[in-house]
């Protein structure tokens, strides 16, 4: 599986958005709650799983969405399952490290 990166750094912030690469460019929309996975946020260049894994740990700031991202970020322990809410079926993680 291929998924879109996008790193940013401020300071000693490094924030990384990550998305599956079937669902860039898409809206999601549920009552109030909407979730834009826009290429300018999410997609600068795509890479393996193990590679944005590797990304995903050195973040401080974590934006993930898509099935695939978060069930890979569960499985490596960077995310935990109960921080997953979800638009319209697609789930969509966010994590601070303090």
């Amino acid at each position: 599986m291929k998924f879109y990166v996008k790193t940013y750094r401020d300071g000693d912030e490094y924030l990384v958005a990550c998305c599956d690469e079937g669902i860039r460019g898409k809206t999601f929309e549920e009552g109030k709650r909407i979730l834009d996975v826009s290429e300018s946020f999410y997609c600068d260049k795509i890479l393996e799983g193990s590679d944005a894994c590797s990304l995903l740990r050195q973040a401080t700031i974590l934006n993930i969405v898509g099935e695939e991202i978060v069930r890979l970020a569960i499985s490596e322990g960077i995310i935990l399952k109960q921080s997953i809410m979800s638009v319209k079926g697609v789930p969509h993680a966010q994590m601070v490290k303090m």
